[in-house]
């Protein structure tokens, strides 16, 4: 945590000095108003925190958000979970596949000829997800523990109301 703590003020004083000593010729980005970096940074800090936990179990980041995404649904269609996780389909596929190999999802019977699989958590994948949604939700308490539970709330209503101007947020199941 401390080693987050020193990136956390070393990238703050860089942000700040950036806006001092930007020139005045050409168009210039505030790093510290534009969203979309404001977004991806601290997703990279919460995703460091998370990956050094899950680094001592047999899954890493990507297999995580796989399975994390399946927990919310009883089945799934592959291009279904890209859209919802994120994903391009070649990805997937090869995640799918490992995952499939160790044991952590089913492919279940084709119900029509020509339709894609579908598939699902087995009973491993189930016994994953017990074992590291808590770790993934501390994580979480860390991640927003500055702002209040108003707050929290706030955020949550607010990144929701993006998602739901994307389309597929119809399908996510969030508190």
């Amino acid at each position: 945590m401390r080693v987050v703590q020193n990136d956390r003020a070393k990238t703050a004083g860089i942000l700040n000095r950036s806006r001092r000593s930007a020139t005045k010729r050409g168009p210039r980005l505030d790093l510290r108003r534009f969203l979309p970096f404001l977004i991806n940074h601290l997703g990279g800090r919460w995703l460091a925190i998370f990956s050094s936990e899950l680094a001592r179990g047999p899954l890493g980041y990507t297999g995580w958000r796989v399975l994390a995404t399946l927990s919310c649904f009883e089945e799934m269609q592959l291009n279904e979970l890209a859209q919802i996780a994120n994903f391009d389909l070649s990805t997937l596929s090869r995640v799918i596949a490992g995952l499939e190999n160790k044991g952590y999802i089913v492919r279940l019977p084709k119900q029509r000829a020509g339709r894609a699989v579908p598939i699902k958590l087995s009973e491993s994948g189930f016994r994953f997800m017990e074992e590291y949604l808590p770790v993934a939700l501390d994580a979480e308490k860390g991640f927003v523990g500055a702002l209040t539970s108003n707050e929290q709330h706030q955020l949550r209503k607010l990144l929701f109301k993006l998602f739901e101007s994307e389309a597929f947020a119809a399908r996510l199941r969030l508190p």
